[in-house]
């Protein structure tokens, strides 16, 4: 233990206030007619769209600012960004009893632990986090001066990481306003692009499912939890698996081949689509995917990509997916979408403007990650 730092239980230098087991009778959407209540969905988000209309005791009143533990499923802790709001059942408080803690300090310290006693928590249906399990936890707490300091040392890097993504951001809202600027809304098209079907574009292979084996052949699958916001996907991104199975040669993924969601039981991904570049390796892809092969040369593949990526887009394949208990979209819906083509040449000066920006972004991404893992290593230095 470093010097000066002492071994304590959590309760003897915080306070954890529980919810209160509000009567979802009183529940509305309407902040009319009710108080905000915080309840354990919106830990994360710091901000509620249910009120209580109804009594309360005040001690349940949560200011902005505090700090919320959710005691169900993902055991987060955030502070509060909204106003003042009520304190639901499995959601819990967490304040410092006196001016030798600092609650910055407390609340790092959580984040950690949490993820320590929410991997270690076994569960059927959802993981559970009881109020006798936060009494068993301890920690080495340093002098307040120590405290602050380090407290400092992780917001600087949480506020570079934070800059960071902001940028990320700023460069997609460019891209898009580089796509508008020269092309305009590509389903309402008023500036009366040619319009094709994308099946005259392109060709359509489904992919195959592959079972995971213990020896055999190592390969690298594109499957739907690859398509988490990429635009475009390397095959550095990709892990290995094992298959047994003999791949034939068309399952194999080329450079400027899109693939789309083809199933998946959240509507929200079933669609979406991502640009692969291959890097030369040989990767293939799921089964609950689409590859979309451009056969037409007078079609720039980054341009594609962007067009099915776009937000007035990216509704209409959602909707179309059809099925009981799991969205899919499949190869004759894809195949009859209407595609804006403008000149060739065009697309190409769009395309080369999106390749800088993503330059950019890759730059950008590669010092997240850095700053990340300098985060994670100061954390775990201080709370390991």
């Amino acid at each position: 233990m470093r010097e000066g730092w002492e071994y304590k239980k959590l309760l003897d230098i915080c306070n954890i206030q529980y919810g209160y087991p509000f009567d979802s009778a009183g529940f509305t959407t309407n902040p009319a007619e009710g108080m905000p209540l915080i309840r354990i969905r919106d830990v994360k988000d710091g901000q509620t769209e249910t009120y209580f209309c109804g009594k309360f005791p005040e001690e349940y009143i949560f200011h902005k600012g505090e700090h919320l533990i959710g005691m169900d499923g993902e055991f987060n802790i955030a502070p509060w960004k909204s106003k003042d709001a009520l304190l639901n059942q499995r959601v819990c408080k967490v304040t410092s009893k006196d001016n030798k803690t600092d609650i910055g300090f407390i609340y790092r310290f959580l984040k950690k632990e949490l993820k320590r006693i929410e991997d270690e928590t076994p569960f059927v249906t959802v993981k559970h986090l009881s109020a006798k399990r936060l009494d068993k936890v301890f920690l080495f707490v340093p002098p307040l001066s120590e405290q602050q300091r380090i407290v400092s040392e992780l917001d600087l890097l949480t506020s570079i990481i934070d800059k960071q993504k902001a940028q990320l951001k700023e460069l997609d809202t460019l891209a898009q306003s580089i796509f508008y600027d020269m092309f305009g809304d590509p389903v309402e098209n008023e500036k009366g692009w040619e319009v094709k079907k994308l099946g005259d574009l392109s060709t359509f292979k489904n992919g195959l499912n592959y079972g995971k084996i213990d020896s055999g052949k190592f390969i690298k699958i594109l499957g739907v939890s690859d398509f988490q916001d990429n635009r475009s996907v390397h095959a550095s991104f990709l892990s290995s698996i094992q298959v047994e199975e003999e791949i034939d040669e068309d399952y194999f993924l080329r450079d400027n081949d899109l693939v789309f969601v083809r199933s998946n039981g959240s509507k929200a991904l079933v669609g979406r689509c991502v640009l692969v570049d291959t890097c030369k390796e040989k990767i293939t892809y799921s089964g609950f995917c689409i590859r979309c092969r451009i056969i037409d040369h007078k079609v720039e593949p980054l341009f594609l990509s962007r067009v099915m990526q776009n937000a007035s887009v990216r509704p209409i394949i959602t909707n179309a997916g059809n099925g009981c208990n799991i969205s899919n979209v499949n190869q004759k819906i894809l195949s009859t979408f209407n595609i804006i083509l403008p000149p060739l040449p065009l697309q190409q000066l769009f395309a080369a403007k999106i390749e800088a920006i993503e330059k950019q972004k890759a730059a950008i991404s590669q010092s997240v990650a850095e700053t990340q893992k300098l985060f994670d290593y100061t954390m775990d230095k201080y709370f390991g």
